[in-house]
């Protein structure tokens, strides 16, 4: 009987360690969930952009862009801002190459969508990259977080085309004669176009029709 007694008191204390083992943990996994229902990541935050895989240079196309919040908590004083590459711009705001909004509050599973009409230039052929950056904070924080992404075109031709016209060999001393023709490949009116030459080493300007704006090489 004494045995039995010796060995059911060690079961007892056996169970007893394990119960609360079981306890503690549980306590600490319910800490981990609920204290991480309210950390927000980046990674949960989609910025999904969609438009034209090719656009013609000075033309305007829709560039519309979806913010996915798929954290369990809100994002604070969200600001978006657009980055268009050095020739392209917006149509909206007031800064051509830099376009910013405030969205505010983006609640938790809620989505944003923005439609931004843009504009870009390049050479036909060329790629473009519009950046674009999502700032916001979270509560209890002053901290701002980022999320960015980018979203990419090409340039199926261009508003401007120049064309040169010159002899394919010439001799040394020899006076030489060319044409430059620019053309217009668009819809309406270009403005505030200009056309800069940039001579060979040992070449001397001496006129030209109609004679230079500035210098002897920009009309």
């Amino acid at each position: 009987m004494t045995i039995f007694k010796k060995g059911s008191s060690f079961l007892g204390l056996l169970l007893g360690v394990a119960v609360v083992f079981f306890v503690l943990s549980l306590a600490v996994a319910a800490f981990l969930f609920f204290q991480g229902t309210n950390v927000v990541s980046s990674n949960n935050i989609d910025i999904l952009t969609s438009g034209p895989i090719s656009v013609r240079g000075g033309e305007e196309f829709n560039l519309l862009i979806n913010i996915a919040n798929n954290n369990s908590s809100d994002l604070k004083y969200s600001t978006l801002t657009i980055e268009y590459p050095s020739g392209s711009k917006t149509t909206e705001g007031d800064q051509e190459s830099r376009f910013t909004k405030f969205l505010g509050d983006i609640k938790a599973g809620q989505m944003i969508k923005e439609d931004i009409k843009s504009v870009v230039y390049g050479e036909e052929g060329g790629q473009r990259e519009i950046k674009i950056t999502l700032e916001y904070r979270t509560d209890n924080s002053n901290a701002i977080f980022v999320r960015e992404t980018s979203y990419k075109t090409s340039i199926s031709s261009s508003p401007a085309a120049v064309e040169l016209i010159l002899p394919e060999k010439v001799t040394s001393g020899q006076e030489v004669s060319f044409d430059v023709n620019v053309s217009h490949n668009g819809d309406g009116t270009l403005t505030d176009v200009a056309v800069e030459a940039a001579y060979p080493p040992g070449f001397t300007f001496k006129k030209a029709i109609p004679s230079p704006s500035y210098g002897y090489n920009f009309w």
